[in-house]
């Protein structure tokens, strides 16, 4: 890491300013959020914020934006292999990806599972997701 560049330890608030320096200076939330995330719309409501299948009403807020239409992702991402970025398993909320609909991007030594070919599915039960991958579709190549 250079001198000067500064990014957050994930969820600590600790900054790092260089080389084996670790300050325990605490960032706020808002900057946190700034320097670290990005908002997109929430896969599992379609960006309305409410309950999209209307379980507990048609009026309730939806579980994974909590409300607010967006939901916040860091690093670069990419569509769920198991919900298919949907955020959505039948009516619940994917386990894989929390309902968001997006997953880190794959590691470059990263191959296609061999139990699901990919698809992030359980070849017994669509429903849930590869014990080998945990649902994310690929794994390592060492794996």
């Amino acid at each position: 890491m250079d001198a000067g560049i500064e990014h957050l330890t994930a969820g600590k608030g600790i900054v790092h300013s260089g080389p084996g320096h670790v300050s325990h200076r605490r960032v706020s939330k808002q900057s946190a959020r700034a320097s670290d995330c990005a908002d997109v719309p929430c896969a599992f409501c379609h960006g309305t914020g409410t309950d999209p299948f209307g379980i507990m009403s048609w009026g309730s807020q939806c579980c994974v934006c909590d409300g607010k239409g967006v939901t916040q992702v860091r690093g670069l991402q990419e569509s769920c292999a198991h919900c298919r970025g949907s955020g959505a398993i039948k009516t619940f909320t994917c386990t894989v990806c929390g309902g968001k609909g997006l997953m880190p991007l794959r590691a470059r030594d990263a191959v296609a599972c061999p139990e699901c070919q990919g698809t992030g599915d359980d070849v017994s039960a669509s429903a849930m997701p590869c014990l080998k991958c945990c649902g994310l579709g690929w794994v390592a190549l060492d794996a």
